[in-house]
């Protein structure tokens, strides 16, 4: 039975506007899949509404919505199995919380190098994965280097994953957030550099994001927020939220929490690109 999900601005990080979608769901407990349409982009959000990605029972489910969300992107742009899907690793694998990118790569099932050496695939699709890094370590910015990558493979599709910085600590771990808007790298973190979306790649880029990361004083401020009689406080008065400007925090277990989600990730792509 079809279910309709009523998306608000607050479901999709930087996306406004409300719109009813039915959407066959594969689960009926505590996870959701919501859909957004904005002018030319599609936006899918994958809402753990009682667990987080630590939860072992949900996977499945979480596998297949992200599964669904890709699989309708790679219909929307007519790619077939005979087609390259090129997977890009965005982030600094050294750093744990945004390791995402690179993480994902290690669990996905790559084929293209079958397909160049004439190898049967047996019916599954091209997929290739590549960690593009940041330019603080390579030196090239991110963009350089799938321009290369582009030119020398000719994908039809780009898949650039990368952590998301959030303003609401709800969502810290709790969404992954698929567009095929694109995405900017180091944006969330006050550092951006040039987008990766169609127009400037010149081909389809699917972005997949989960908020891993939020500042210090978006979570001090929704406290205070929500709690007045502790903000007008005579201890109070004398704190500034700008004390903790540029502080970010992420939770204790990000190190289990990245390589579940890379997991989980890697597991939907693989099943939109090669099927069951």
């Amino acid at each position: 039975m079809n279910r309709i999900f009523r998306v608000y601005e607050a479901a999709f990080e930087g996306v406004n506007g409300v719109l009813e979608r039915k959407i066959p769901p594969y689960f009926s407990s505590g996870t959701e899949l919501f859909y957004h349409k904005r002018q030319s982009s599609e936006v899918y959000a994958v809402n753990f509404l009682e667990t987080s990605l630590c939860d072992d029972e949900r996977e499945e489910e979480i596998v297949a919505c992200v599964e669904r969300a890709v699989k309708r992107s790679l219909q929307k742009y007519k790619i077939c199995k005979k087609d390259l899907v090129l997977v890009i690793g965005v982030g600094n694998e050294g750093l744990t919380a945004d390791a995402l990118g690179a993480k994902t790569l290690e669990h996905l099932v790559v084929t293209e190098h079958l397909h160049e050496g004439k190898e049967r695939l047996r019916g599954r699709g091209r997929l290739a994965g590549f960690g593009a890094g940041v330019s603080g370590v390579t030196g090239i910015s991110s963009f350089k280097v799938i321009k290369a990558l582009i030119k020398a493979t000719s994908p039809s599709l780009i898949i650039a994953i990368d952590t998301l910085c959030c303003k609401d600590v709800n969502r810290l771990n709790r969404t992954i957030q698929i567009s095929t808007a694109g995405l900017t790298p180091g944006a969330g973190v006050g550092n951006a550099q040039i987008s990766l979306n169609n127009k400037t790649l010149g081909i389809p880029v699917l972005a997949i994001g989960v908020p891993l990361v939020i500042y210090m004083q978006d979570v001090i401020g929704k406290f205070l927020a929500k709690n007045n009689h502790i903000a007008s406080t005579e201890n109070s008065k004398n704190f500034s939220l700008s004390e903790f400007n540029g502080v970010l925090v992420t939770s204790k277990e990000i190190d289990i929490i990245v390589n579940k989600t890379a997991r989980i990730i890697a597991k939907g792509i693989n099943l939109a690109v090669h099927g069951h």
